[in-house]
């Protein structure tokens, strides 16, 4: 598919003093796409010159487009010498090449430079012209979206879900090329910058081939890294989901009768036409949280759409448009044959009948023995109540649609899923492995490393199925390389899912009525009809508000079965301690539940959520080849038990039972090797409470027996104060929850489990002294001020969507400091991380009160003794939704 690429380049601005003797640039601009390029005319003494340049036109295939970034280059002119670089740009066209975005990008962009960092910005504009040729044998994927959100972005519905699908490719590092040692550190530095840009593109492609094979149209959870393995060359990886997704379309309003106080009607139920004029009064929940806050007295009301919207389930997404217009109906999806769904919907629906289409599963491409296997997951579609992000039910499934115990790697990368979707979490599923890189036979080709991904994917999947389970939630990727030596690591939680039409389990809906199928064809007719909005509704909204804080509460729909163990008590797939469900009675569930993903919005929760974090620092010899391999190889599973055993320690003292978006990462040094843990703490309703922690410990002397007490003593007021902060002291668990919607109404037929003698309800510490460090390091953990909490999730539970709508923000914070693991203990480096997080609740002081979400943690090892700590995050501003409507 032949394609044009056509330039513009307008302006520039706060350009750097290049000529010292005027204070001034003679700048002009390069811009090269492939092997062509192009100059604009030298604009004299400014550092704001203004070009406006004529149209530069790059003619070149699609594949080319994809692969190639558009390379822009700012100089300042000198006569007599060679021309002074002040930085580039670089464009991905990527982007540019769907249906679905603009062809066209315009506006100011940071001009870059290696060595200097931002040196002004450049003002451009961009237009991409594809011609349609239909070629089965093309290389190029154009039309394929590429998402890196953890759910369904906001704008789009889901169709279908297709599987995974990944892919790798390998190139020279510029930086171990003869040539490195003769040229400049910039002209090195724009090398390697030049070839990550080109490596992406390529990847990108490559996969979106795979994408289309399938039968998709976009990528959700897409996630990209490069691991630098010095001689052997840059690997650049990606992973990903592959769906079908459709653009919800909105609806422009109706001229007649609109309020100028539409927008903060919204926050309310609009009455229908065909029924009495009453508005419904708010809903008195939290999202996540079943006991109201005791320490905010004022309630927030659950958002409510007008019925031109489409449907709005609980525990909806707070990024995804909660009230756009109706999908047209030719983009709908095949669904399968005539059910009756239950839907809570105010707009029309169209049901499609079922289409033939041959899909196969993605799967690495050195496995060619392996024959095509066929899945997806289909929804019905209408009116965006099929999958979607967070909070949207999940629609019928084909039954004309394979198992998805037939997809060769049953992994999804996003950690956010639909309601219905998930029936039984069991716990998270991780893999590891130590190469060397120089036992590599062909470097140049990606056979061995696929190989390598291949062993871990294959383990994954067998652990999967030891917990009686067909599927891996948020599945991560990751490398660590030292040297020679590289840890490949993946991780996931796994799950059973809700893939055939009988499974799916109704979800209801407490703000619109549930009607019959033959009366909902009325009712929607009803609704096609002109909606009028009188300004006299503001006074019901004023009314609304009054007897919502004077009604009954409304309480969401949970499902306890979640929680539920896939497997059976009789063949547990490892030690764990199992007890009745607090809310069912009848189905088991373990003490502690880890997953890798966003809390589901099904699973019933008390208070707020916390953020735990465990950190391990384990020393090791200097050694090269095999000898490093198998002693990074054997501390591994030791590194890994310590993580754990700190997070379940200071999930016990804040009072929860259950850890969410759970993420490790280990990195290897020459002397030492470091890994963090990191995820959001929360308690379950289904799960037992823990029980305040015992400490044990031989005691030879009075005084020991005193201090042992002492430390039993600040541990019980360390967990009293936590569950003071995080609203945790008036909880009932005892009864069965009226609001529980159960899927599986089986009486419990397995036998009971003989577990190890002893005290069972007791969560013992254990220490070697009364001077313990790691007893030491878990009551030092730094208290959050009231104003700010935080989560590495994308949103913090027991917050409703409501509060999080001012001051969206991010930001990234870098901290490098000496470490020697020989003279730092892991209680220096706690305080590190304690103290990087203090820094950050002092920057976002002015944003207060605030909620931190989606921290990200990474640690790298740049020295020998040298460590640096990034973390990146999103800032959003909370407020009080009745301050905000209706200040006082």
């Amino acid at each position: 598919m032949p394609g044009k690429l056509k330039v513009r380049i307008l302006a520039g601005r706060d350009l750097p003093v290049m000529d010292r003797s005027t204070d001034l640039t003679d700048a002009f601009v390069e811009v090269k796409f492939g092997s062509e390029t192009v100059k604009t005319d030298v604009f004299k003494k400014s550092l704001n010159p203004h070009w406006n340049s004529e149209w530069f036109i790059f003619e070149v295939e699609d594949n080319v487009l994809q692969d190639e970034p558009l390379e822009i280059r700012v100089l300042d002119y000198d006569t007599y010498s060679a021309h002074d670089a002040i930085g580039k740009v670089y464009v991905d066209l990527n982007p540019l090449l769907s249906k679905e975005t603009p062809n066209m990008i315009s506006g100011w962009f940071p001009i870059y430079d290696t060595m200097h960092g931002i040196r002004g910005e450049l003002n451009i504009i961009v237009r991409v012209e594809l011609f349609t040729d239909v070629n089965k044998f093309r290389q190029s994927s154009c039309g394929v979206q590429f998402f890196s959100t953890a759910e369904v972005p906001s704008g789009y519905r889901l169709q279908i879900i297709h599987g995974f699908v990944e892919e790798l490719v390998v190139n020279d590092d510029p930086e171990y090329k003869w040539i490195d040692k003769i040229r400049t550190p910039r002209a090195s530095n724009e090398a390697r910058q030049r070839l990550f840009s080109r490596l992406s593109g390529e990847l990108q492609r490559k996969i979106g081939v795979k994408v289309l094979d399938l039968g998709g149209n976009a990528i959700i959870g897409y996630y990209q890294c490069f691991d630098l393995e010095g001689e052997s060359g840059i690997v650049a990886r990606g992973i990903g989901t592959v769906v079908n997704i459709a653009k919800i379309l909105q609806q422009p309003p109706s001229p007649q009768g609109v309020s100028p106080l539409l927008k903060d009607l919204r926050l309310y139920s609009i009455p229908h036409r065909h029924t009495q004029q009453s508005v419904t009064p708010p809903t008195r929940y939290t999202q996540h949280s079943v006991t109201p806050p005791s320490r905010h007295p004022r309630k927030i009301p659950t958002a409510s759409p007008p019925p031109s919207a489409p449907p709005s389930l609980p525990g909806q997404s707070a990024f995804s448009f909660a009230f756009s217009s109706p999908v047209p109906e030719d983009t709908l999806a095949p669904s399968s044959p005539p059910v009756q769904p239950v839907r809570s919907t105010t707009s029309p629906v169209k049901m499609v009948p079922p289409s033939q289409t041959n899909r196969r599963s993605s799967d690495s491409d050195i496995s060619t023995n392996t024959p095509p296997k066929g899945s997806s997951l289909t929804g019905s579609s209408g009116s965006g109540s099929g999958i979607g992000s967070g909070g949207k039910s999940v629609s019928k499934l084909s039954a004309q649609q394979p198992s998805i115990d037939l997809m060769e790697y049953p992994f999804f990368t996003m950690t956010s899923f639909p309601v219905g979707f998930i029936s039984h979490l069991g716990g998270v599923v991780s893999a590891k492995s130590v190469k060397l890189l120089d036992k590599i036979h062909n470097p140049e080709e990606p056979e061995t490393r696929d190989v390598w991904w291949l062993e871990i994917r294959t383990e994954i999947r067998s652990h999967m199925r030891a917990m009686g389970c067909h599927a891996v939630l948020g599945y991560t990727e990751q490398t660590s390389i030292c040297d020679e030596i590289i840890v490949l690591s993946a991780s996931g939680t796994a799950a059973r899912v809700q893939v055939t039409s009988d499974t799916i389990p109704s979800v209801k809906s407490s703000t619109q009525p549930l009607v019959p199928s033959m009366d909902r064809l009325q009712l929607d007719k009803d609704r096609e009809k002109r909606l009028f909005v009188d300004v006299n509704l503001a006074n019901q909204v004023s009314q609304n508000r009054l007897s919502y804080e004077q009604g009954d509460e409304v309480s969401p729909t949970f499902q306890c079965s979640l929680c539920h163990i896939p497997y059976k008590s009789t063949s547990l797939p490892f030690p764990v301690n199992l007890s009745s469900c607090a809310i069912c009675r009848k189905k088991k569930v373990p003490d502690v539940l880890f997953t890798t993903i966003d809390l589901p919005t099904e699973i019933q929760t008390h208070g707020k959520g916390s953020l735990i974090q465990a950190r391990v620092c384990k020393g090791k010899l200097k050694a090269k080849g095999e000898l490093s391999a198998k002693e990074v190889s054997d501390s591994l599973p030791f590194l890994e038990y310590e993580l754990h055993n700190q997070l379940m320690n200071k999930l016990k003292l804040r009072g929860m039972n259950g850890l969410f978006g759970l993420r490790i990462q280990i990195s290897v040094g020459d002397t030492y090797l470091i890994g963090i843990a990191t995820a959001t703490a929360v308690f379950l309703s289904a799960l037992p409470p823990p029980l305040i922690p015992k400490v044990s410990g031989p005691v030879t002397s009075d005084r020991e027996c005193n201090q042992l007490n002492d430390l039993q003593r600040k541990i019980t007021e360390t967990v009293q104060r936590n569950k003071e902060i995080h609203e945790l002291n008036n909880l009932d668990t005892g009864q069965t929850s009226p609001r529980s919607l159960l899927t599986d109404d089986s009486e419990d037929d397995v036998s009971e489990l003989e577990l190890s003698t002893g005290n069972k309800d007791t969560f013992i510490l254990e220490v070697d002294d009364t001077r313990d460090q790691n007893i030491a390091s878990l009551l030092r953990d730094s208290v959050l001020p009231d104003w700010v909490q935080m989560c590495n999730t994308q949103k913090m539970p027991g917050t409703t969507d409501q509060n999080m709508i001012c001051n969206l923000q991010m930001f990234t914070q870098v901290l490098r400091r000496e470490f020697n693991p020989a003279v730092t203990s892991n209680s220096a480096l706690s305080d590190m991380f304690e103290n990087l997080i203090r820094k950050i609740c002092f920057k976002l002081r002015k944003m207060a009160p605030c909620c931190v979400c989606n921290l990200d943690f990474n640690i790298d090892l740049p020295e020998e003794n040298e460590i640096q700590i990034n973390l990146t995050g999103v800032c959003i501003g909370l407020s009080d939704v009745w301050t905000m409507y209706f200040p006082l």
